[in-house]
This record gives structure tokens, sequence and C-alpha cells, in this order.
């Protein structure tokens, strides 16, 4: 069962989280993923992937006229509240996909480096591989 309601202070933490500024509640984005940020990031090319991602999510969100969220009744791991953002009726998730600067959940995460460039956390450097 899906719940819309219009939302006007929505911030993206991230491409794929956001938090409604009113009550603090955070959301995830359902079936997208976005590359990690910061110490998350297993590379550097992720990490700046990442950046880009957050800026399109808000300035998606910041030009809206209209800003619905169809909760789904659910929450992840971290409870944020799992759902879907339509922006001007568009699908803010899909737009990410289409755009490029997300891809759909395929229900664990997957790394957005190739090996040359993975590291793991902010430790490491690019062409190291930790296991």
């Amino acid at each position: 069962m899906e719940f819309a309601f219009i939302i006007l202070g929505l911030y993206a933490v991230d491409g794929d989280t956001l938090r409604v500024r009113e009550t603090g509640e955070v959301i995830r984005i359902l079936n997208i993923d976005t590359p990690e940020t910061g110490s998350r990031a297993r590379c550097n090319s992720e990490r700046a992937r990442a950046a880009e991602a957050t800026r399109r999510a808000r300035a998606l969100i910041d030009t809206a006229k209209d800003v619905s969220i169809l909760r789904s009744g659910r929450v992840d791991i971290y409870g944020r509240t799992l759902a879907k953002i339509r922006l001007d009726g568009q699908d803010l998730g899909a737009r990410l996909v289409a755009e490029g600067h997300a891809r759909p959940w395929r229900g664990q995460r997957e790394s957005w480096c190739t090996p040359a460039t993975a590291v793991h956390g902010s430790g490491g450097r690019a062409g190291t591989v930790r296991r």
C-alpha cells in the first residue's frame, strides 16, 4: 500500500537518501542504488560520482513545484522510510537512473569502482584493493 503526501521541505542527504526538514524523517528512495559518499566510497571515482548524484537530486528537488512521497509502509535496516519520490509527477529514482546517476537496486550493493581503482574506505590508495 502506498501513501502519498505533499512535502515542501525535502533535502537530499545523498543521491538515494532524503530528509524531511519539518519532521527529520529519513527516506531511502525505493529501487535505486547510488554511489556511496565519504568513507563508505570504495574509490575516488565512486566518491566523485556520489557527489554528482547528490547535486543532481538536490537540483531536481529544489526546482520542483510539486513534491510527493509515496511511502511503501516499510523501513530498511537503518530505520529509513522506503518510498518513491515524485517531482512534478515524475519518479525521482527513475530519472536518476535514466540520467546515469543511479542504477536499479538488485538486492545488494554493487561496486561503482573498477578493480584498478577500488580501495577500502578512505585509507587506501587508488590501485590498491584490500581484502
